[in-house]
């Protein structure tokens, strides 16, 4: 390879290598932060912010890396956003999912209140 290449390899390998530090962490407490942001906004009775930083979990991993606890506490923003039916089928159909959870037993009882 000629000594331009090997420059140019290099110069690439960098900026991806920078690139890659600018992105969230795929491990470890990038995947739970957004899940800590969830729940400090559901105790903060603050529904829109906790729906916020669950989006932003599903887009940066939309598969694995905590989507049960992703799920789990979506059923409660439905819930603590007023919209109890929607909790009530969300959480029916996540049970079905996952019924084996160690979330299902709190998914059971999100909205169990507000019939």
């Amino acid at each position: 390879m000629q000594p331009e290449s090997l420059e140019l390899l290099r110069g690439t390998l960098d900026l991806l290598i920078l690139r890659a530090l600018q992105v969230e962490p795929t491990h470890g407490y990038g995947v739970l932060r957004w899940i800590e942001r969830a729940q400090t906004a559901l105790a903060a009775n603050d529904p829109a912010a906790a729906q916020a930083a669950l989006r932003g979990h599903a887009r940066a991993f939309p598969r694995g890396h905590l989507s049960e606890e992703r799920e789990a506490l979506a059923v409660q923003v439905l819930c603590a956003s007023g919209r109890a039916d929607e909790a009530r089928r969300a959480a029916e159909a996540f049970v079905g999912r996952h019924p084996t959870s160690p979330q299902a037993a709190r998914v059971r009882r999100t909205c169990v209140d507000a019939r």
